[in-house]
């Protein structure tokens, strides 16, 4: 009996350190978000920051701020907001399901952002669904042009269409956040959970619309090189995929880049750009640019950073994480396209917030969930006799 009530209370010693324990780490946040905060209103107040252009997520501070009590109201923390912005803002909201969706205010912002850090969806604009299911129309011939005379009729002509169907699904990204937070790191907190959430979804949209391939991973999506390969998977040989000169990164040469902008289609010239990632880039490109004769002072601006906009053969240069980073057999490494004519970004549903007190409820923790319902569609790699908007290259296959 003794001996039971000794480890018990052997138990509960070792329980009341763990819990100090964590209080300390508790606190040692804290203080790193306050000192965040502190940091983020100095560079706010200092005029650092613009709409347009800004290290920080938010263009000001109000913004940051009240996505930061957007954040901690949704996850059920009372915060004092003498100046009533807060207020206004969940008051325009609605709460349907426990949640609270973001202020017209600052959804363009993270519209923006979603555009920012993800390249599919800035170079795809997104098509608003009305529904879950979506029928929506893509040119497929332009209509002709004629010198009828005078007095005589023009000619009749048709612009033809196909149809490509959008069917939504849902994309999450979870986000904890502590309780124990004080009103001090509000502004750090709308700061972080807006750029975590944000980043992690248009992260995810490149995935699908650059290299998806229709399995779970993807959400059942077809991206750009899923396209191809299911093409050649079903014995095509598509006319907009170039067969680089070796199996390997080393193989390339500067004539299989030339080629693969032959084979766009001169619609598509003005709108196009390269997406690849910036180890292929580096690696690959600007050696053959530079052993080319083709590097200028412009170009070493270029590398320096003073100049971002890298344009091989005319075309602008878009890095993508999500393509290859080191060399494969057979593997498409970069895309030449216009992802406009070629790929359609459906969008059901804006981003909205959720949140749960109960499945980190032993950590002291909130979690935050970002949800947006959308879907991607890659109509645009041609088939086995005319390329699309989208061509590729790839390292030659096994023969």
């Amino acid at each position: 009996m003794f001996a039971t009530v000794e480890k018990t209370q052997a138990g509960f010693e070792a329980a009341e350190k763990r819990i100090k324990a964590l209080e300390g780490d508790l606190e040692h946040a804290k203080k790193n978000l306050q000192n965040m905060g502190e940091s983020m209103k100095a560079m706010y107040r200092g005029g650092q920051p613009s709409a347009t252009s800004s290290k920080l997520f938010w263009p000001n501070e109000d913004h940051a701020r009240t996505f930061g009590m957007l954040v901690l109201s949704a996850a059920g923390k009372m915060v004092n907001d003498p100046t009533g912005i807060i207020s206004k803002a969940l008051s325009e909201g609605s709460n349907i399901g426990g949640g609270y969706s973001v202020p017209t205010e600052m959804m363009s912002r993270i519209i923006d952002m979603l555009g920012t850090y993800g390249k599919f969806r800035a170079n795809c604009p997104p098509v608003p669904m009305g529904s879950d299911r979506l029928i929506v129309p893509k040119i497929t011939s332009d209509s002709t042009v004629f010198c009828p005379g005078e007095g005589k009729e023009i000619t009749d002509s048709d612009i033809k269409f196909g149809q490509v169907v959008l069917t939504s699904k849902t994309f999450a990204s979870l986000v904890v956040v502590s309780k124990e937070l004080r009103d001090d790191s509000i502004l750090a907190i709308g700061e972080i959970v807006a750029r975590s959430i944000t980043r992690s979804l248009a992260k995810k949209e490149d995935e699908i619309g650059f290299t998806g391939d229709g399995t779970a991973a993807y959400f059942g999506m077809t991206g750009i090189t899923g396209v191809f390969k299911k093409m050649i998977e079903d014995g095509w040989t598509p006319a907009g995929l170039v067969n680089g000169s070796g199996t390997t990164w080393s193989g390339y040469v500067l004539k299989d880049f030339m080629a693969c902008v032959a084979k766009l289609p001169e619609d598509y010239d003005e709108t196009a750009a390269w997406y690849m990632t910036k180890t292929f880039f580096y690696q690959v490109v600007w050696p053959l640019i530079k052993d080319g004769g083709f590097a200028n002072i412009f170009n070493i601006l270029e590398l320096l950073g003073i100049n971002s906009v890298k344009s091989p053969m005319g075309y602008p240069v878009r890095f993508v994480k999500s393509l290859p980073h080191v060399t494969g057999v057979g593997q498409i490494d970069c895309i030449l396209g216009d992802l406009q004519s070629g790929a359609y970004l459906g969008e059901r549903q804006q981003l909205t917030l959720d949140s749960s007190e109960h499945v980190l409820f032993k950590n002291f923790q909130t979690a935050i969930m970002g949800v947006e319902r959308v879907d991607i569609n890659v109509f645009g790699c041609g088939d086995a006799t005319n390329p699309g908007p989208i061509v590729a290259l790839r390292t030659a296959p096994q023969s």
